[in-house]
This record gives C-alpha cells, sequence and structure tokens, in this order.
C-alpha cells in the first residue's frame, strides 16, 4: 500500500463519516452484537462436545478395565477346584481379584464399590463337583461377577464421576 493509496482510503472513510446517519450506526452495532452472540453460541458448543468426548472417552477406558476384570473373574469361575484338589490356591486367587476389582472401582465411584461389594439375597448352593471349601467362595465369586455385570450395563449410573 503506496502513501497515496492510505490517503485515498482516509478521505473515503472521511466522507462515509459524513454520509452515515445515527441509524446507520445503531445497525452496525446491533449486527456486530448478533455475530458475537453466535460466535459465542459456537464456542460454548464446542467446548460442550469436547467435554462429552473426554467424558465418553473417560467412561469407555473405565468400561474396558471392568472388562478385563470381568474376563478374569469368569475364568476363575471356570478353573475352580474339583473335588479332591486342593483349593487353598485358588480362594487365594479369588480374594485377589475381589481385592483388585474394589480398589479399581474406588477409582471410578463410591455408588459402583458399594454395589460390587453387595452380598445381599447370596443364596447358600452346594456344588457336588466342586471341592467342598470352596462352596462359599465360588458363590461370593458368582455374586461378585453378576454384580460387576450389573455395573457394566448401567455404566453411566455407576462410573459416571460427579
Amino acid at each position: 500500500m503506496t502513501a497515496v493509496d492510505v490517503i485515498d482510503l482516509y478521505t473515503t472513510l472521511e466522507e462515509l463519516g459524513e454520509v452515515v446517519r445515527p441509524f446507520d450506526w445503531l445497525m452496525l452495532i446491533i449486527e456486530t452484537l448478533v455475530l458475537l452472540l453466535i460466535a459465542y453460541e459456537v464456542i460454548i458448543g464446542s467446548l460442550h462436545r469436547r467435554e462429552d468426548s473426554k467424558r465418553q472417552d473417560a467412561l469407555h477406558d473405565r468400561i474396558m478395565a471392568l472388562a478385563r476384570l470381568m474376563d478374569r473373574g469368569q475364568k476363575l469361575k471356570r478353573t475352580a477346584p474339583q473335588v479332591g484338589v486342593d483349593g487353598v490356591p485358588w480362594v487365594k486367587s479369588v480374594h485377589e481379584w475381589g481385592r483388585d476389582t474394589e480398589a479399581f472401582l474406588d477409582t471410578c465411584s463410591a455408588h459402583a464399590s458399594s454395589k460390587f461389594l453387595d452380598e445381599t439375597n447370596m443364596q447358600s448352593v452346594s456344588y457336588p463337583q466342586l471341592a467342598q471349601e470352596v462352596w462359599v467362595w465360588y458363590s461370593l465369586l458368582d455374586r461378585k461377577l453378576s454384580n460387576l455385570q450389573t455395573i457394566i450395563q448401567n455404566s453411566t449410573v455407576y462410573l459416571s464421576r460427579n
């Protein structure tokens, strides 16, 4: 831009200032405010979508971690010791799985942790094919797996951080 162009621009703006009426200034202000409002809505909407996306990603990560714990618990259930086999190592593994799962759920929410620990309506069942010393632990494992399944199925209730 040369000096002549700057002088022409200044002259044009000066002439426009003389021709512009107060109503034109009011319309310019209103239009500017409308544009600012639209920009605000777009920015806020974008921020909310980003927050929702992060929340969904975190929820997905928690569900995947619970699925791994669920798989581990189901493997324990499938490998319960039969009659005549020492059940102590298996019981230790079930106890360790329960501790690990409870510790993870404590990081998610108190609601999820308390659901996992819920042992109400637990049935006392005999399992003739299993070693008798693991019956109680097998029932407990079965109940906790059921509770864990409920937590995963209702993940937005149990795992969403408030």
